[in-house]
């Protein structure tokens, strides 16, 4: 079980599967992928600790799965991370600091970083923030990795892949929590009415962020086609 924030962080993954099964389950995209040896369902519900575990509980009333993913994009908070870089996380915490679980580090041949990842409430959107958290011993943020760790079934194994859409030194001029409807899902429309506001930066901002999640969303394409959970 995949679970991600948008469909569009699945886009990379999609193009290197069959054509996947639409499934009618309640949230905002859910599908089916017949892959060798087991189905995989991928499920997004918007952002945010609460719609990740939201998404997590209908995707288990439907089906049970061995193996849960917390997946998509995430800031980067150590400098060494590029733009596309992989990050597997081995814990997920709480911004409290608090451990929420541990997640597994699937085998792999591409090059991935590994470490603690924190989720937050929000998009970290300038450098000292992004600094401030790092320097509690993060390697990277997230919105709702801790979400899908709370609701895990026992037994199940937990992955939490992801990969950097905006680096460590990087302060976002576009502000995407307001552009967050009521119930916490990012909105493409207040995204470019954010980034008008301030043309000659937005403009050029949200152009280098749609190329970003096109990158991030292929790499993680390829991280997971070679991947075995």
């Amino acid at each position: 079980m995949f679970v991600a924030a948008q469909e569009r962080e699945f886009r990379g993954l999609l193009r290197r599967s069959d054509p996947p099964e639409a499934l009618q389950w309640p949230v905002d995209y859910s599908v089916r992928l017949r892959r060798p040896g087991a189905d995989w369902f991928l499920v997004a519900n918007g952002a945010g600790r609460g719609r990740a575990a939201e998404a997590l509980r209908a995707a288990l009333a439907r089906e049970r799965c061995d193996a849960i993913v917390s997946t998509g994009f995430c800031g980067g908070l150590d400098p060494a991370l590029e733009p596309g870089a992989i990050v597997a996380a081995t814990w997920i915490h709480l911004e409290s600091g608090e451990a929420v679980a541990h997640a597994e580090r699937p085998p792999a041949r591409c090059r991935i970083a590994a470490g603690p990842l924190v989720t937050v409430d929000r998009v970290a959107l300038t450098a000292l923030e992004k600094e401030r958290l790092r320097k509690r011993g993060f390697l990277a943020a997230d919105m709702e990795a801790a979400g899908v760790a709370a609701g895990l079934p026992p037994g199940s194994r937990l992955y939490c892949i992801r990969a950097v859409t905006d680096t460590a030194e990087e302060t976002l001029r576009i502000d995407l929590n307001e552009a967050r409807d009521a119930v916490g899902r990012i909105d493409d429309a207040l995204v470019v009415r954010c980034a008008l506001r301030r043309p000659f930066r937005g403009i050029p901002e949200l152009w280098r962020l749609f190329r970003r999640s096109r990158l991030a969303a292929r790499r993680l394409g390829e991280f997971f086609a070679e991947c075995e959970f």
